[in-house]
């Protein structure tokens, strides 16, 4: 009977150290059951702050883009308006260029065409003479302004050729003082003084 009740309790202590362990492995696979919970939610969150900062990191981008692309259009509209603002100044100094010079042309033109048909009826050869040196001299003016607007147009279009040499500056003011005084309206008098 002895034996049968040391038995008993021999079995009932395996029970219980058995239980015992279960019960230690219970929790023990609880906690590593946790400890993974815990892991995969750790690894959800970083994959969530890797998915935000890549969205925020495009997103970014995208702003920067749109923001280079906004300052290269504002900067294109800026260039094409000031090429078109400097196209109409260009278009209306050509205008004031060629209604001055429609002027300065006719203005010997005129004189002479005048001249000419005065010298054809005039009989006096003194008079004749000095009608002759007016259109000589308007003829000059004429081939001077011409030879200006070729020479505008050549530096325009960067034709232009320098030639050095020496000249006579009282021919050339002279030269200057002769087309200015034929233009010069009544009541003006343009004087040259040369020692």
């Amino acid at each position: 009977r002895l034996y049968a009740i040391k038995k008993d309790s021999l079995s009932t202590a395996n029970y219980y150290r058995e239980l015992a362990n279960m019960r230690t492995r219970h929790n023990i696979d609880k906690l590593e059951l946790a400890n993974r919970k815990l892991e995969v939610e750790a690894l959800r969150d970083r994959t969530r702050m890797f998915y935000l900062w890549t969205g925020v990191i495009a997103l970014v981008f995208v702003c920067c883009l749109l923001f280079f692309l906004v300052y290269l259009h504002r900067r294109h509209s800026m260039q094409l308006r000031k090429a078109k603002e400097k196209a109409e100044e260009s278009d209306r100094l050509k205008s004031a260029f060629l209604a001055n010079m429609n002027h300065e042309i006719r203005t010997p033109l005129n004189a002479i065409v005048g001249f000419s048909q005065v010298l054809i009826d005039e009989e006096d050869q003194e008079a004749r003479r000095q009608f002759a040196d007016i259109i000589q001299s308007n003829n000059d003016l004429l081939q001077r302004l011409i030879s200006d607007v070729l020479d505008i147009s050549k530096i325009e279009s960067n034709t232009m050729e320098f030639h050095f040499g020496e000249h006579s500056l009282h021919a050339l003011l002279t030269d200057i003082y002769q087309a200015q005084r034929l233009c010069m309206p009544e009541g003006v008098r343009l004087r040259l003084d040369m020692p």
